[in-house]
């Protein structure tokens, strides 16, 4: 299966000053992103062809966590709005994934 949501860099990866979250926080929130709000919504979204294993680790080749230096916007907002999104916002028929504007561009990399 191939997943054309897993292009994160372009997405959750910015540039710029950060919003005074160390870098270890914001690689740990990266990280929370991932395992715990993205790709449990893809599972769910994707109705059993995806599991959360083969997720997280398509995810992690798409966004490098180990690389975020910080964090731009709110990620509270980022992962409560990606919480409340159906999956017909989320995931379109041609199985490409959209996220909430709030998660555009929040995690800084250099």
């Amino acid at each position: 299966m191939r997943l054309r949501g897993f292009a994160l860099v372009a997405f959750l990866g910015g540039c710029g000053g950060s919003d005074g979250v160390s870098p270890a926080q914001a690689r740990e929130h990266c990280n929370t992103f991932i395992e715990s709000f993205y790709c449990p919504k893809l599972v769910t979204c994707f109705g059993g062809t995806l599991d959360q294993p083969t997720c997280v680790a398509a995810a992690q080749t798409g966004i490098d966590c180990t690389r975020v230096m910080g964090e731009k916007g709110d990620f509270a907002t980022c992962t409560s709005q990606l919480d409340a999104s159906p999956c017909t916002v989320v995931l379109d028929s041609a199985g490409t994934v959209h996220l909430p504007a709030s998660c555009s561009g929040i995690f800084l990399i250099p």
